[in-house]
């Protein structure tokens, strides 16, 4: 469903995309995160002209095990990610 949202901000002239940063953070159950599925994720950022800014990407494995009802717990990945954030901004 991402990537139709994707596709279809992408129409125009111009694209509503094109030249837009983009962050990409992502969290699973899995040790490696969402590295696969960022990696897609990228590539289709880049057929729309985005730019994928490298230092604010960011992925969390073994999720379950740092998020408890809806809130992130785990201090380390909290803080890693409003470092993350804030470079973004």
């Amino acid at each position: 469903m991402l990537k139709d949202a994707i596709d279809w901000a992408s129409r125009g002239p111009p694209s509503a995309l094109d030249g837009k940063l983009a962050c990409i953070i992502g969290a699973s159950p899995g040790v490696t995160g969402t590295v696969r599925a960022q990696d897609a994720l990228r590539q289709s950022l880049r057929m729309v002209s985005a730019q994928c800014w490298p230092l604010s990407e960011m992925l969390v494995g073994q999720a379950h095990t740092k998020i408890e009802a809806a809130v992130l717990m785990d201090e380390n990945t909290t803080a890693y990610l409003g470092r993350r954030l804030a470079a973004f901004v």
